[in-house]
């Protein structure tokens, strides 16, 4: 299942809420899992986005210690924090938040069959058909 996530911090401040709405969504499907944290030396949840095949796109990083904090009318809140490094031996962590809305049926078949026009679009005039 792909989801249309946006972030709702910028660096650990919220976004105020006329940039969140302008802010595009990232479409990629979420994966939340227990991992061994080597940073901090034990066992965390952890959110990672892994982008669409047919549309990449630059994912954020992952939410270490994530958590769902709302599911309701389709729509997921998962807190955590990222991790930035800023020197080679220091890490800052910022907290996070992604709002996800689940992309529906028909903005699948859009996707699908804008990549195939795409896809032919390229193909040389003599092969399509």
């Amino acid at each position: 299942m792909f989801w249309n996530v946006r972030r709702i911090f910028d660096k650990g401040v919220i976004i105020p809420r006329h940039f969140f709405a302008q802010q595009e969504e990232i479409l990629a499907k979420f994966v939340l899992a227990e991992e061994r944290d080597e940073e901090t030396r034990r066992v965390s949840r952890v959110a990672r986005l892994q982008a669409h095949p047919h549309y990449p796109a630059r994912m954020p990083p992952p939410l270490f210690d994530a958590t769902l904090i709302h599911a309701s009318g389709g729509v997921w809140t998962v807190s955590g924090h990222e991790r930035e490094s800023v020197t080679s031996t220091t890490t800052r962590c910022t907290v996070q938040s992604w709002y996800m809305r689940p992309l529906s049926a028909s903005e699948e078949l859009e996707l699908e069959e804008r990549f195939k026009r795409e896809m032919l679009a390229r193909l040389p005039a003599h092969m399509r058909g």
